[in-house]
């Protein structure tokens, strides 16, 4: 479920790893900034195989609301 929403969600946002940007971003943290940890350190810390990080730039509200709503609508 986890990997639909997010494959569909980062094709109208923007993915990757720069955090210093202005552009909206969604990442996952359990592969990304998170992976080295084991799974009972990522639970501890609040990350779970499901957890999606979602940093909103600077795009028009409704652009975003739209791309949500669009990726959620797919899962």
């Amino acid at each position: 479920m986890l990997g639909d929403w997010y494959g569909t969600f980062v094709t109208a946002a923007t993915a990757g790893k720069k955090f210093r940007d202005v552009r909206s971003l969604a990442t996952h943290p359990a592969s990304t900034t998170h992976r080295q940890m084991s799974p009972e350190e990522r639970l501890h810390s609040g990350v779970s195989e499901d957890t999606v990080r979602l940093c909103v730039g600077i795009e028009h509200i409704d652009d975003l609301k739209d791309d949500l709503n669009q990726a959620l609508a797919a899962v």
